[in-house]
């Protein structure tokens, strides 16, 4: 994630490798991969929450009869939706109480930037781009970082905010 972060194209296919893992593991052994969401905890936060959000979302999208090739790329977006936030993670994951304006302004802008960065690394595929942006708008329109309204929000970026707040509780 942090060559992605630098801009590093080389990357991209793995992110395209580890999307098709997650796909095959979630094919095998369901009750595992929940187990492993709800029990794997022991490596930084900043690696192990994007993977959570990524199975999350390929069992909620199987679960949707969504198609092999939807979920994948979704799954790159799943796991690249707090790429601008790898270096804040890990302090906001143990921080307690509200969030000063530094941090508030480092998690609103975060959705722009980590579009800008996977851009600066090759992602041209408009969906990828869409999700990692939308992926904290909410129907009522009070997320971020555009304020979007129900149907201008894509079902997909709804999956990953959900799985990227369960992850995250």
């Amino acid at each position: 994630f942090r060559r992605l972060q630098n801009g590093n194209s080389a990357a991209l296919p793995q992110i395209d490798e580890l999307s098709a893992h997650i796909q095959r593991a979630c094919t095998t052994d369901v009750d595992a991969i929940l187990g492993a969401v709800h029990l794997y905890d022991d490596t930084p936060y900043t690696t192990w929450h994007p993977l959570h959000i990524a199975l999350l979302c390929e069992l909620i999208m199987k679960h949707l009869k969504y198609p092999p090739k939807e979920r994948q790329n979704v799954l790159k977006a799943a796991l690249t939706c707090n790429i601008a936030m790898i270096d804040l993670q890990e302090r906001l994951y143990r921080h307690q109480g509200p969030l000063n304006d530094e941090l508030s302004q480092a998690v609103h802008n975060h959705c722009e930037k980590g579009v800008a960065m996977l851009r600066e690394a090759g992602v041209e595929d408009p969906l990828w781009l869409d999700l990692v942006l939308q992926h904290h708008e909410k129907v009522n329109g009070s997320g971020y970082p555009r304020g979007l309204l129900k149907d201008d929000i894509h079902v997909e970026a709804r999956i990953i905010s959900l799985a990227d707040r369960y992850s995250a509780m």
